[in-house]
């Protein structure tokens, strides 16, 4: 997916989704240019942005709206990496015990349908939604009446702790909006293209530069 250049960079159309926004860098169908070189020196780096290969992670497929059975890229932050223990305090990512300092790691949203493969998440909310309230109350002393859902619940500990052994841990900036780790799980080593570090395409975006 792409044009190889001499570089040993790959210039290519990596494909992300409208929910997937790497925030203020790079959106749906924009032209980045991924390092294919760098993982093969050092390992990946907590923070940094990075595209990998989603075959053969099964959450992101059954997920999707589109076919992806040759295969797709999907660019997101790292968040994590093998070794370190992740927990999520609403709002906050909590990465070794302390919460996530790198600026688009450290608030995260509420989420719906959380991953709950094999390393686990306690918080799985069967809905997850804002209850409209009323815009104005007609008179003085109405009061307005606030019910526990049913449908609401949570099972577990909300801050349940995930210990990464050789997955990594995605997450999209737009959290509030974002299929991502939460949802499918880790991300392996084998699906792992490169950090994105150039948008190239389209320039009426105001995304092209440096990836941060």
């Amino acid at each position: 997916m792409g044009l190889r250049i001499n570089t040993d960079y790959e210039m290519g159309l990596s494909y992300v989704p409208p929910n997937t926004t790497v925030s203020g860098f790079s959106t749906t169908g924009d032209l980045v240019l991924v390092d294919k070189v760098s993982y093969n020196f050092r390992r990946p780096r907590r923070g940094e942005v990075f595209v990998f290969d989603t075959r053969g992670i099964e959450g992101i497929h059954q997920r999707s709206q589109r076919e992806q059975g040759a295969g797709s890229h999907y660019i997101k932050r790292l968040a994590a990496i093998p070794g370190d223990k992740v927990e999520i305090e609403e709002p906050l990512l909590v990465i070794n015990g302390q919460p996530a300092t790198e600026k688009y790691l450290r608030m995260i949203g509420n989420r719906e349908g959380v991953y709950s493969g094999p390393i686990g998440v306690g918080y799985q909310p069967t809905r997850n939604y804002r209850d409209p309230l009323p815009q104005f109350i007609r008179k003085r002393g109405d009061q307005v009446e606030l019910k526990t859902r049913e449908d609401l619940r949570a099972e577990g500990n909300t801050g349940a702790l995930l210990a990464l052994r050789r997955g990594y841990f995605a997450l999209g900036d737009n959290t509030d909006d974002s299929l991502d780790s939460r949802y499918w799980g880790p991300v392996r080593e084998y699906n792992l293209v490169g950090p994105a570090f150039l948008s190239l395409w389209p320039f009426t975006t105001g995304h092209w530069g440096l990836i941060r």
